[in-house]
């Protein structure tokens, strides 16, 4: 069950059903147009595209049960996302770069500039560039935690909330309801 095409140029048109494998070998090199004009339908229970570059090493891309699964072979090979011929992420062992293709955290995220956050938003802040919350670097390098929102912002540890600024800069330890610039509820002591 195999089909073997050997032609120096020439157009093979219409429909092609193939059962078992179908390999493309050349000496040269090809082009998606050159091999396939249109698009590439697999319709089977487990569809899958395996792609090789001649060595050991492999990239596949399938389908399986309702899961999309692109991964690459080999332990120390990365798998890498762009947009036109720039790298944009990279996925490299279980560390992913984002703006860098040496990861060296779990998420590392690196601009070449100044200036970087991540924002949470949701129905309720909406989505635009004074809404929700963001962290992150600001132009001088500062470390930001910033609320866009009317809302209070809270640090917590075990389950219960244990320092609250307030949406009108009061802040609180030990209480949900500030009533001065720092209000410590329970005992407290300080040096000066």
């Amino acid at each position: 069950n195999r089909l073997q095409v050997a032609m120096a140029g020439g157009t093979i048109s219409g429909d092609v059903t193939i059962s078992g494998d179908l390999t493309v070998q050349g000496g040269g090199s090809l082009s998606y147009d050159e091999i396939v004009q249109g698009s590439i339908g697999l319709d089977t229970t487990s569809p899958s595209i395996t792609m090789r570059d001649g060595s050991t090493y492999y990239n596949e891309f399938k389908v399986a049960s309702g899961n999309t699964i692109l991964k690459t072979s080999g332990g120390s090979q990365d798998l890498i996302f762009g947009t036109g011929d720039a790298e944009k992420m990279r996925l490299k062992g279980s560390d992913l770069g984002i703006g860098t293709s040496s990861p060296v955290d779990l998420l590392h995220q690196h601009f070449a500039g100044t200036g970087q956050f991540h924002r949470f938003t949701n129905t309720a802040t909406g989505t635009g560039s004074s809404d929700g919350s963001k962290i992150g670097l600001d132009n001088a390098a500062n470390f930001v935690l910033w609320q866009h929102e009317d809302k209070d912002f809270y640090i917590g540890t075990n389950g219960t909330a244990r320092l609250r600024i307030k949406n009108d800069g009061l802040i609180g330890i030990g209480t949900a309801s500030p009533i001065t610039n720092m209000h410590i509820s329970g005992s407290a002591s300080a040096d000066r």
